[in-house]
């Protein structure tokens, strides 16, 4: 399953495990846009950030699947 990429919008995550980072980041997303997504079970591979700031993304998002 392709999600897309991570933005000033949205994030993911591996696992619950990582709530705590959830938070903050859902709460600076709320502070400054009004609006968030935090995803879990995902993960990201490969992207980086170019010089005028595009994301460049050279993988992809994959739903992480329980064992």
């Amino acid at each position: 399953m392709n999600i897309g990429i991570e933005t000033e919008y949205i994030e993911f995550k591996k696992s619950i495990g990582e709530l705590k980072e959830a938070c903050e980041s859902i709460c600076a997303m709320l502070n400054k846009h009004g609006v968030g997504t935090v995803y879990f079970g995902i993960r990201f591979f490969q992207y980086e950030v170019s010089a005028s700031g595009d994301i460049m993304a050279y993988g992809t998002a994959v739903k992480i699947e329980e064992e």
